[in-house]
């Protein structure tokens, strides 16, 4: 009995993957043979546009329609790359079969713009893509490699950082080279890299004062070990510059700030088996922090620091925001000069232990800080609709 559904590049399979396949033919092929294998080839193309038609239509439901299509695609990508590495065989020339193949890979790249043409609405950009796309876009990277890079030099960049995406181009024609299987979505993203270094007009977010190829490194998610340790290292000289613990903060609280606004290439990540960049820099920047408040509150004069643990709130008010709510508005007040202290971080240690929330009886000072330079889309419209509540009460005063 025939199995529902069964795999339709049998025949086609079969046929590359034994008759075409150089390394098991030992004599030359002959030519009413290579005639017959081209014809057999263009006549299962067309077998299989029919077959997928009859399969798509019997199919119940989008999910098994897009399964279908998604798994076939694939399937016949990795029927080209196979195609196509029997073409470069050493003993292709000896074998003759170099005409045949290049019919099945001509019958073949139909079928899957078929697809592409007829069921595009199921394809993703998780779906492969063949060795003679991927081959293409390898040599196209290689002819601009020099262009890139002096475009970035030119556009006033440090060498490392621009070492750092070559790098990673470099990376990704290697991987091309060794047969790896790609997805639309990866050979995009470095697409995307050529396309943002040639077109780049300036910066548009907070690192206005920064290289420009900075904004794009986080803008890309190029999350390497060379581009996270170029970021560190970077990061941990400016500090060692800084001549206080309360200038490092600012320093600190500024970047954080600054990674915080900037956006991110929703798509893709450099290498998803790690955090994002922009999440490793907020993290990072956000325990350097913390260190360092404790750190600073470590070197109070005893009696002081003393003073200070062993301080009792009388009372707390109770606020009907959230703790990242209130962070938000303290923060604006100091930086308004609504409330004058030596720093915002005195704000919040000075506010901060009188209050609490309806879920939270202590707040956490250091934490609420260094939320305040980590508001949320939802956090900053609750306080906005707060703050117009309150204009329009104080007009009817």
């Amino acid at each position: 009995m025939k199995t529902k559904n069964a795999y339709v590049f049998e025949t086609l399979d079969n046929l590359i993957s034994f008759e075409l396949n150089p390394s098991l033919h030992t004599l030359p092929i002959e030519h009413d043979a290579a005639r017959q294998k081209v014809e057999r080839v263009a006549a299962e193309v067309k077998r299989l546009q029919l077959e997928f038609r009859k399969q798509f239509f019997n199919l119940p439901g989008e999910s098994k329609s897009a399964a279908m299509i998604s798994k076939s695609y694939d399937a016949v990508v990795l029927l080209i790359n196979r195609a196509y590495s029997y073409t470069q065989h050493k003993d292709i020339a000896a074998s003759k079969l170099l005409p045949v193949l290049e019919t099945a890979l001509a019958g073949l790249q139909e079928l899957r713009l078929f697809l592409e043409q007829n069921y595009a609405k199921y394809l993703t950009p998780d779906r492969l893509v063949g060795i003679i796309e991927l081959m293409d876009l390898r040599d196209l990277i290689m002819s601009k490699r020099q262009a890139l890079y002096d475009i970035m030099i030119a556009q006033n960049n440090p060498d490392e950082p621009c070492q750092i995406v070559l790098s990673a181009l470099d990376d990704f024609c290697l991987k091309i080279a060794s047969g790896e299987t790609i997805q639309l979505k990866e050979a995009d993203y470095y697409k995307m890299i050529i396309g943002n270094i040639e077109n780049y007009a300036g910066q548009e977010t907070a690192l206005s004062d920064c290289p420009s190829l900075h904004e794009l490194l986080l803008f890309w998610n190029l999350n390497s070990k060379l581009c996270i340790r170029y970021f560190s290292y970077g990061m941990e000289a400016f500090m060692k510059e800084k001549a206080t613990i309360e200038g490092q903060l600012d320093y600190l609280r500024d970047q954080l700030k600054k990674v915080n606004v900037l956006p991110q290439n929703p798509g893709f990540i450099y290498n998803a088996d790690y955090p994002s960049i922009k999440t490793y820099f907020t993290d990072f920047i956000t325990n350097e922090i913390t260190y360092l408040e404790n750190k600073n509150v470590g070197f109070l004069p005893n009696e002081k620091y003393k003073a200070e643990k062993d301080k009792v709130t009388p009372f707390k008010v109770m606020c009907n925001l959230s703790g990242d709510q209130i962070s938000l508005l303290l923060r604006a007040a100091a930086e308004l000069k609504m409330i004058v202290a030596r720093s915002v971080t005195a704000v919040f240690n000075a506010i901060v232990p009188f209050l609490s929330t309806e879920h939270q009886a202590d707040l956490s000072t250091g934490n609420m800080r260094v939320k305040s330079y980590q508001g949320e889309d939802r956090d900053k419209d609750v306080v906005i609709g707060k703050l117009q509540q309150m204009i329009e009460l104080i007009k009817g005063f």
